[in-house]
């Protein structure tokens, strides 16, 4: 029931304002306002209202007082009321008007959802609908980031928010959290990860209308110093590539990351089927988590595949114990895996480290696909190589890139023989 209401009387221009009375359950006696003017007398009524005070009258005995509406009178109703939801929500407004509250939370609403239930589901891989969403528009999305992330989730967020509802999450929250990795000595790429993991959840729950705000709106991520990945000189390959290497097939591997900047699940995910008479057919990718998958970016592409490297390629294949599978050139004991890549890792340094390299430790496989784009930039425009590589970073470019055209492959086999055909002899 509104307060009051305002009444134009026949023989008067002025508006009149009757309060009403909750105990009564009625409109009280007209009193004037004394102005014909609408927002004039909406402004009187209003603070007689808030005051609680009688307006002066010329004429007392013909008027009724103004009911008492006390601020006791006005709680005790409101406490004793059998309101809805829908009266507690005309309620919030008005508080929210008057700026004492924000981010309100209804109870048994989308937004009173806990952050530890809220995010476990939102990154849990088979239960997700965010991840369902989008492997329904075409976006690859791998087991091993998922896992990753939860590792995030569990140790920082729900360590520090788990029992706060979703809706409560704010900016200054990402603050909080942002203070206690810097605490931890956390290099900022790390940090960012960590705070992304949970404002990817609440960002989609905003789309989503869960909540009410974007708790990232606004928030600035940590800086980064990335530390510029190392790589090998040509003097100090041709060092390791004439030593004897602990495990052949690991050091078959490097061959070929070295030769064609294929990355390491790439590589794994080798059958007899992916090698042509001179190239290489780049069409899975292989991860622990996820088992074989298109690579990274999602298309399939041609690599320049050198004589001598083919023939360790099918001689190493031919050696596959196994009759059933995907029959992995780089088989492990296991038929329907190939080998752990970290035994690539091991052999590589160890032969860096006996080649006289002092920062042997930070050279790891990746360290390949770097040396080989470093090199062949040298050799052919950056359009080509791509192509070669698979990388994927200016957008124009990406819709003339779909095809590999054979004048270009024609190409890059020149310039791979070119640069790497002394080294792998």
């Amino acid at each position: 029931m509104r307060p009051f209401v305002l009444e134009k009387r026949r023989n008067s221009t002025n508006l009149y304002v009757r309060f009403y009375n909750p105990s009564l359950k009625k409109y009280m006696t007209r009193r004037s306002t004394g102005t014909s003017d609408q927002f004039e007398a909406l402004r009187l009524a209003f603070k007689w209202l808030e005051n609680d005070k009688r307006p002066e009258t010329k004429r007392p005995k013909k008027t009724a007082s103004i009911p008492s509406i006390s601020k006791e009178n006005f709680f005790y109703n409101l406490y004793s009321a059998e309101l809805s939801m829908e009266d507690a929500k005309k309620i919030i407004t008005f508080l929210e008007s008057k700026n004492f509250i924000s981010n309100v939370i209804y109870k048994d609403s989308n937004s009173d959802i806990t952050v530890k239930e809220f995010l476990t589901n939102f990154w849990d891989y088979d239960k997700s609908p965010y991840i369902k969403q989008k492997k329904e528009r075409g976006h690859a999305i791998h087991k091993r980031h998922i896992i990753s992330t939860n590792a995030y989730i569990q140790k920082h967020w729900i360590a520090l928010f788990g029992d706060r509802p979703i809706g409560s999450i704010v900016r200054k929250d990402l603050d909080t959290l942002l203070a206690k990795l810097t605490e931890e000595n956390l290099a900022g790429q790390t940090k960012n990860k960590i705070i992304r993991a949970g404002t990817i959840a609440f960002r989609w729950a905003f789309a989503e209308g869960l909540i009410d705000h974007d708790c990232s709106i606004g928030f600035t991520y940590c800086a980064l110093n990335t530390k510029k990945r190392q790589i090998l000189t040509t003097e100090q390959v041709q060092k390791i590539m004439s030593l004897e290497w602990k495990d052949d097939s690991a050091k078959l591997a490097s061959k070929i990351a070295m030769t064609t900047g294929m990355r390491c699940g790439e590589i794994l995910a080798l059958t007899e089927k992916s090698i042509g008479k001179d190239k290489i057919y780049v069409e899975k990718n292989w991860a622990r988590e996820d088992g074989l998958k298109v690579p990274k970016n999602g298309e399939t592409r041609e690599v320049k595949l050198l004589p001598e490297i083919r023939k360790e390629l099918l001689r190493l294949a031919e050696e596959n114990p196994y009759t059933e599978g995907p029959r992995f050139i780089f088989y492990s004991s296991v038929d329907y895996k190939p080998v752990e890549p970290r035994y690539w890792i091991v052999s590589l340094r160890d032969a860096c480290k006996r080649a006289g390299i002092e920062n042997y430790k930070e050279i790891d496989f990746h360290s390949w696909r770097h040396y080989f784009t470093t090199l062949m930039r040298q050799s052919i425009s950056p359009e080509v190589l791509r192509k070669a590589t698979g990388h994927k970073s200016d957008k124009m470019l990406n819709l003339y890139s779909d095809h590999t055209l054979e004048s270009d492959f024609e190409h890059i086999s020149t310039a791979v023989e070119q640069v790497f055909g002394e080294i792998v002899k």
